[in-house]
């Protein structure tokens, strides 16, 4: 995983952690900024992601980057309730808008990270 730490981002100074190691920009501006422009393709190509808490069995996830052929992986973070199976229907997402993840168990109150791959 690739970071920028410390307030730092595409634009500004800081620390940039990648595989384990940290960069400072101070120490050297050249590697830090090839660097970081590798960091943000990186993270890019990783795709759009985020968690969510289910509510009785489903949520409704807000995110313009969903399309109708991208794949949603998501992985249970911290069970709640009665796990179900996780799905995220095609016929419940808006593509440019929301999707919506949901369980087979409606007492399903688990914590879920998602992530959208295009």
């Amino acid at each position: 995983m690739a970071t920028f730490s410390n307030g730092s981002g595409p634009s500004s100074g800081g620390l940039l952690s990648l595989g384990g190691l940290d960069f400072m920009r101070k120490q050297s501006p050249q590697l830090y900024d090839g660097l970081q422009r590798i960091v943000v393709a990186v993270n890019r190509s990783l795709g759009v992601r985020g968690e969510v808490t289910l509510v009785a069995g489903a949520v409704i996830v807000i995110e313009k980057n969903v399309t109708a052929e991208c794949f949603i992986e998501f992985d249970v973070v911290e069970v709640g309730g009665t796990q179900g199976i996780l799905s995220a229907p095609v016929a419940l997402r808006r593509p440019g808008d929301r999707f919506t993840i949901q369980s087979s168990s409606s007492t399903d109150t688990s914590r879920v990270r998602w992530r959208l791959i295009p």
